[in-house]
This record gives C-alpha cells, structure tokens and sequence, in this order.
C-alpha cells in the first residue's frame, strides 16, 4: 500500500470543529490496535495507548493534545521550546535534528503512532534555508528512522499544498495536481512525502501526508503573515462576526 496524501483546509471560522473531525479522520483512517483492551480483559495490565506529537507547542499541536486525550490516548508532545510552567511532565522539549535527543523519547515510551507537526515555516525557511532544510528534511528523516526501529506503526504528517507551487486563484486544487514546489519550504515538505512513501514500502511504518492549507485562528503563533494573525485575533474577539472565508 502506497503511502496517501489527503488536503486540508482549516479557518478560524469553525477551527475547533474541523480539528476535531481531523482527529476523526485520523484516527479512522489508521485505526489503533485494541490489543490493550483484549489483554485487558485476559487479566493482563497495559499502559494507555500512545501518540506522539511533534509541535505539541504550536497552534495545532496545543488543539490536537486535549482531543486524543478524550480518545482515549496517552499523548506526549514535543516542541523545540521550553515547556510552560505547570505543563504536562509528558511534554518534552526536544530538537528533532539531534537524533540521540529523539531516540531519548523513543526509549522512554513505546509509541502506537506519530503525529509530526513540527517544522520552519515558510517565512523562517527564506531566512534560513539551510536551518529549514535541516529542520524540516532531516528532522523528519530522524522521526522515521526512529519510528522503523522502535517498531511504531504509523506516522501522519502534516505537509503542505506549498508541494504544488503558485496555482491560479479560481483553480480548485485536487489531490491528483502535479506537485511543483516553488520554495525551500514546499520542497522539503514534499521530499518528506516521498521519503515517508519508501519507509512505508520499504519498512512497513504506514505513512499519511495531510496536505494542509492555511491553519489560521484566534491565538495563532505565524512565522508566515503578523499583519494576518492581528485580523483574525480581532475577528476571533467577536463572535457576532461571521468569517467568510471562498
């Protein structure tokens, strides 16, 4: 089975309401085991299950934890930041380039899946290509090796419809449009895609790639547009406004 590329578009407008149908999706399109729950019922005693976050500290990230808790799931995150003061002990601060500082986690807890938000944004990626391309290419490549040897199951992505380039704005983009990335950014999100497509074939770590559009909503951290976060910070005060998004 071939890994699968799916696109998303989430807007302030109803963003708790399309995360928690992300979640669905996710979690329906790569079911987990309920092997603990048969053990369970032998007489044995399993740990929850557990998901790994990378970017548990961005704006996705912080909306995705609480939502697999109500799943069921036992969630440890992970962000280049420091964790906040009376945070989770499961939240770790970690760089995904360092694959000693990976493996780390890997050893300290047996993963069923990884959910891989973490990642430069486009703006970070023109300043800092070779930090992008590191970050974002051999981060990834360090999530897969660990996940191949620590035999976890699967790993969804979270990519970008950067993969497809400057298309017209009255274009409506599927997921059968060529990829042409234009940028650092896009490029190596679309790398990602077809390195996650050979450890799939190759290893058996089942891999999905969510080609997400714009994430936007009141209390998002952009490295992308300021000037957008400020409009939609002061829609998101008021909720008598309708965001109309095309």
């Amino acid at each position: 089975m071939r890994g699968r590329v799916s696109c998303w578009l989430v807007w302030c407008r109803d963003f708790g309401r399309r995360v928690r149908s992300l979640v669905s999706f996710w979690t329906s399109t790569f079911p987990f085991e309920n092997r603990g729950q048969n053990l369970e019922r032998r007489g044995f005693v399993m740990e929850p299950r557990s998901v790994l976050v990378t970017g548990g500290g961005g704006f996705i990230g912080k909306h995705l934890r609480p939502l697999l808790e109500r799943q069921g799931l036992n969630v440890v995150s992970l962000d280049y930041r420091p964790a906040q003061p009376g945070s989770d002990p499961t939240c770790y601060q970690c760089d995904i380039t360092d694959s000693q500082e990976v493996e780390a986690i890997f050893r300290t807890h047996r993963f069923e899946a990884v959910i891989h938000l973490a990642s430069i944004l486009p703006t970070a990626s023109r300043q800092d290509p070779h930090k992008a391309t590191k970050v974002n290419i051999a981060g990834s490549l360090n999530l897969l090796e660990a996940a191949r040897r620590f035999q976890v199951n699967r790993m969804i992505y979270a990519s970008s419809v950067s993969v497809y380039g400057t298309q017209p704005a009255s274009s409506c983009v599927s997921e059968d449009q060529p990829s042409a990335p234009e940028d650092v950014y896009g490029a190596a999100k679309r790398y990602v895609e077809v390195l996650g497509e050979a450890y799939q074939l190759n290893f058996g770590v089942e891999f999905l790639a969510l080609r997400i559009a714009m994430v936007v909503g009141p209390g998002t951290i952009s490295a992308t547009s300021p000037w957008r976060n400020q409009i939609f910070e002061y829609l998101g005060r008021a909720p008598q406004k309708e965001v109309l998004i095309p």
